[in-house]
């Protein structure tokens, strides 16, 4: 019991108070229960007063209380937690079983949670996960179920930031080389018919050797399948990545996955969210996602002018047909600017396309600019001394003239 009000308090911990209390409704706990998460979220919340220290050590104690660390999932014995969210929080977990030493990122369901909807995507998740075999995701390596038939799946453990944390530090080039890669990752998940639906910085980490790894698949769906749609879906969103169809509880398709991606693009380029919301209510966050008020990229960082801004833009178009059709359109995209090619997203006029073929091709369109201006003053410095020759024999005296016609007679006779 104690582990279940530790994971409760983690999934309401990222909620609003109103949907708090929705989701305390949802999970239909005893009172007694409710009351220890309610004193825990409390302890959370942001302090006002001057004993903000005092405060966060309280909250901290409390939490030690219910410590998951006793716990075992079948032949693993749990950690600490590393994440949270809708579906179940994360633990580090080692393998005790004597068969073999393995450490794991273990996924583990709320044990009290009676809410077959919560089982079921769960379950769906883990079914997913089996299915996926890409470098940039991680990986599934166990699943079962625990003695009190709570459903768990072990995963690649990655140890390492998440992706705006990790870029932080790289040039802008270097930034979309790494974006890429999760660019890829999608790509292929789009192939497999699936839909991530919760891409963000938090759910992409960067390992030491730099490679991303794409995590938590909790609301992903297949294209023929409505899950991950509706009040439900949206009460798992984090807002600042969520799609405009996704928080009016619209159709989540790829289109969703890439407003998503233009919006974790947006963060590592600029170090801000294309939204940012605080404790304001949900109808704002939907007015605000929905009506497309996102600042100009260049007005964050000036250097996003052009060709980039326009990529950007584009991916977070409100309307889904009017982003990018596919992410082989975004890769392309991205891709080119890093060519210096022209791009989709923006007109392609005769001025551009040719700023572009010389940005690219610069020391040959040197050359023949060199040699270019070399030719037309070779002919102005022929023309020029031509017209004095013309001029000179013009300004002669008229004897001299006549004579060298003269001359010019007599020697075409002979």
């Amino acid at each position: 019991m104690q582990a279940y009000v530790e994971e409760l308090f983690h999934f309401a911990a990222d909620l609003s108070p109103a949907d708090r209390a929705r989701f305390l409704d949802e999970c239909e706990i005893d009172p007694a229960t409710r009351r220890e998460v309610e004193a825990l979220l409390a302890y959370d919340s942001p302090p006002t007063t001057s004993l903000e220290g005092e405060i966060r050590l309280v909250a901290e104690r409390a939490l030690e209380r219910f410590g998951p660390r006793s716990l075992r999932c079948g032949p693993y014995r749990l950690g600490d937690v590393i994440g949270w969210g809708g579906m179940g929080a994360v633990y580090t977990a080692e393998r005790v079983d004597g068969e073999i030493a393995q450490r794991v990122a273990l996924k583990l369901l709320p044990s009290g949670s009676n809410d077959p909807r919560l089982r079921q995507r769960f379950l769906a998740e883990r079914q997913i996960l089996a299915a996926l075999s890409h470098p940039n995701i991680a990986r599934l390596l166990d699943a079962g179920h625990r003695e009190d038939g709570q459903p768990y799946l072990a995963m690649e453990y990655v140890e390492g930031k998440p992706i705006d944390a990790y870029a932080a530090g790289l040039d802008l080039r270097r930034k979309i080389a790494l974006f890429l890669k999760v660019c890829h990752a999608v790509e292929y998940l789009h192939a497999n018919l699936l839909v991530h639906s919760d891409l963000k910085p938090a759910n992409i980490l960067v390992n030491a050797a730099g490679e991303p790894k794409l995590l938590d698949f909790g609301i992903a769906k297949t294209l023929h399948s409505d899950a991950g749609s509706g009040a439900e879906g949206m009460r798992m969103l984090t807002p600042e990545y969520a799609s405009p169809e996704q928080v009016a509880g619209g159709p989540v398709t790829t289109a969703t996955d890439i407003y998503s991606l233009g919006a974790v693009l947006y963060k590592l380029l600029t170090g801000s969210s294309p939204h940012r919301f605080e404790n304001e209510p949900a109808e704002a966050i939907v007015s605000a996602i929905c009506g497309g008020r996102i600042s100009p990229p260049s007005a964050l960082l000036e250097r996003l002018r052009g060709d980039l801004e326009a990529i950007l833009i584009k991916a977070l178009r409100t309307e889904p047909r009017e982003r990018y059709a596919t992410i082989a359109q975004l890769v392309e995209d991205l891709e080119n600017f890093l060519q210096s090619r022209p791009i989709r997203a923006r007109e392609r006029d005769v001025w551009y396309r040719t700023r572009k073929f010389l940005g690219r091709n610069r020391l040959p369109a040197m050359a023949a600019a060199f040699a270019v201006a070399s030719l037309a003053t070779g002919l102005t410095i022929a023309l020029r001394e031509r017209a004095g020759a013309r001029r000179r024999l013009l300004e002669a005296p008229h004897s001299n003239r006549r004579h060298t016609l003269g001359a010019n007679s007599i020697t075409s006779t002979s």
